[in-house]
């Protein structure tokens, strides 16, 4: 009988997206350190993260075609979800800035995929 691989990149980004979800329902700390841009370098890596894990999970549920497009899709699509409900959580808000800032990491997250994959096609060539 075939063993069935356990869907690693499924199940981190499902607990990855609740992590970002939970985060985003209470209000900002009200003393956080002085770093110039602190948030936005934060949405920024997270949704590189979140960028991977989707391109990860797609994969190994056996999407092929348009993945980096599916990918980002899904990663602009929670951003812009998680910015809206922001605007209903007290003492947060919605931002633009913070989603474009999302949409960014995750542009920079599939150059990082994609130039891997196509090291990885040329070593094992």
């Amino acid at each position: 009988m075939k063993r069935r691989k356990i869907p690693y990149f499924t199940v981190l980004l499902v607990i990855f997206a609740i992590a970002i979800f939970y985060l985003s329902s209470y209000p900002m700390p009200r003393r956080r350190p002085h770093i110039p841009f602190l948030d936005k370098i934060v949405h920024f890596a997270a949704f590189s993260v979140f960028y991977i894990l989707t391109y990860g999970a797609l994969r190994e549920n056996g999407v092929r075609k348009k993945l980096f497009l599916w990918a980002f899709l899904i990663g602009a699509l929670y951003g812009a979800v998680i910015e809206i409900y922001q605007y209903f959580v007290p003492y947060r808000e919605c931002s633009l800035w913070d989603w474009l800032a999302d949409i960014s990491g995750e542009v920079f997250a599939a150059l990082v995929v994609q130039k891997a994959a196509a090291f990885r096609k040329i070593i094992t060539s």
